[in-house]
């Protein structure tokens, strides 16, 4: 503890680099166990229903009859359409304006829509009252990118709509990112009077059929699929729902555990400068205890115990902070999800950045250390003689560290991926990366060198810092293109998604 005092901020700068690698995993991680778990919580919910059918165009009856009859009597079904509609809506200056909206046709009668889950309005009358007599639901956002209010009305092909209420919540609609449009609940009989259906049209039809106790899931899915005639319709239960979130969230999840391997490993990269540069200032206190009859192994255990504590603080602090970040994502994402997301606190998340955080500690703070540990005590005789702050060591020294630095490396990746093949493509590709900004930083060195004394005092000892023994700006380089890396990286994914989402959007629908 009094090595500590005099190199506090150093130690501070250590402790939050720690922080943020741990603490980027054990969001990413609890994200993902909080996402899993609301999942669970509301399956059937997820889908509004056991079983789903869906197509393309409306089933024809020797289909919807076999359905009926040869699933129990206590069956209920529900027929859904969903189509992209144009609104046309009266501005206040007195022209009219036309919005894209997801139109969503539920049945007026009775088994009510839906059938698991519960829907979220305002005012909280039930859905088959505010669709009665040509009403309609709508978005939230449909109101503030109209100007209208509830109790207006707006043209919906050939039918007057009157808007009486909003839907902030649907059972059966997870996201809101991706949506084309706001969007409007109608009843069936309003549709037909819209008219909007049409040769061309797209509409997506959905079935959707609850089971009663009487049958298994399994047996009424075999059912469905060696009954129904039109083989272009597609089935899905709500096990087949969960299974496809949880495939998408865990895809979202390894892209964003390797953001977060690179901000732990960067981290890494500040400690062991951080402990390089300490332990160098250190070399004369080394030498004095190995006078006074100290062993390299206690001067080991000394500064190795002092970097334990600091990782241990740094990763705790980094534990705490991903358990924080839980109680902003809720909100963050109410606009773009419609899951109940209630924060919680995960052992196996906090264990795992745990055990990463002091992995990452011991493993960039024992080269560093094991080099202070290497100081001779004739150190204190010869110090007008130039020679290295730290012992590099013999050659085998250096490769057998090297290769267990790559290996541990190389385990800590595929233990976060959760893949061998998809964290050795990433550490190839994370060392080709640190390689090609290594190999920059050494050129620029020297080219630094290269460069004519300036007579301006400052410019001449900036640029001759840079390239002084013993410097840091290889690693500083490093980790500065790491960091830019990772920000583009996400960038670019993002404007990438985007420009997907754009190709895909139909310009001109058929209704």
């Amino acid at each position: 503890m009094a090595e500590s005092r005099g190199a506090w901020r150093r130690f501070i700068f250590f402790i939050v680099c720690i922080a943020i690698g741990v603490g980027a995993i054990m969001t990413v991680k609890s994200f993902s166990s909080l996402i899993n778990t609301a999942i669970q919580g509301e399956s059937k919910g997820l889908l509004a229903a056991d079983i789903e059918i869906k197509g393309r165009w409306e089933q024809n009856l020797d289909d919807i009859k076999f359905q009926k009859t040869a699933l129990p009597p206590e069956t209920k079904f529900q027929f859904i359409k969903e189509l992209h509609a144009m609104a046309l809506y009266s501005e206040t200056n007195g022209g009219n304006a036309s919005l894209l909206v997801e139109l969503k046709s539920v049945p007026a009668q009775a088994p009510f829509y839906p059938m698991y889950g519960s829907i979220e309005s305002t005012p909280s009358h039930p859905l088959k009252n505010m669709l009665a007599d040509s009403g309609a639901v709508v978005d939230p956002a449909f109101l503030l990118r109209t100007n209208l209010k509830i109790g207006n009305s707006f043209q919906l092909g050939k039918a007057r709509v009157r808007i009486n209420g909003t839907i902030t919540k649907e059972p059966d609609r997870i996201t809101r990112a991706f949506s084309i449009g706001p969007r409007v609940f109608v009843s069936h009989t309003t549709l037909n009077k819209a008219n909007l259906i049409q040769v061309g049209s797209r509409v997506k039809h959905r079935t959707l059929i609850r089971l009663p106790k009487t049958i298994q899931l399994e047996n009424a899915l075999i059912i469905l699929e060696k009954g129904l005639t039109d083989k272009s319709l597609s089935l899905r239960s709500y096990k087949d729902m969960e299974s496809s979130i949880n495939n998408s969230i865990e895809r979202m999840g390894q892209y964003l555990k390797a953001l977060g391997i690179i901000a732990l490993l960067m981290g890494g990269i500040g400690v062991a400068m951080i402990i390089r540069t300490f332990m160098a200032q250190k070399l004369d206190t080394i030498a004095i205890l190995y006078c006074l009859g100290a062993s390299p192994r206690v001067v080991l255990r000394i500064y190795f115990l002092q970097s334990l504590l600091l990782g241990f603080l740094g990763s705790l602090i980094g534990v705490l902070l991903g358990y924080g970040v839980q109680f902003l994502l809720p909100s963050k994402l109410s606009k773009l999800t419609s899951l109940n997301l209630e924060p919680e606190f995960y052992w196996a998340p906090a264990l795992h950045s745990f055990s990463l955080g002091m992995i990452t500690t011991i493993l960039f703070c024992t080269l560093p250390l094991l080099r202070a540990s290497k100081t001779k005590p004739l150190r204190l005789f010869r110090r007008n003689f130039e020679e290295e702050e730290l012992s590099l060591g013999t050659l085998w020294e250096r490769r057998t560290f090297g290769f267990l630095f790559v290996f541990i490396i190389t385990a800590i990746v595929v233990w976060q991926a959760g893949s061998i093949k998809h964290g050795i493509i990433f550490i190839l590709a994370l060392g080709i990366s640190g390689l090609l900004l290594t190999g920059f930083a050494v050129l620029l060195i020297k080219g630094l060198k290269q460069l004519p004394s300036s007579v301006v005092m400052l410019r001449h000892y900036g640029l001759t810092n840079l390239h002084r023994p013993n410097n840091q700006t290889c690693s500083i380089v490093t980790c500065l293109g790491m960091g830019i890396m990772l920000v583009l990286t996400v960038r670019l994914v993002q404007m990438d998604m985007i420009a997907m989402l754009k190709e895909n959007k139909e310009i001109n629908p058929p209704n």
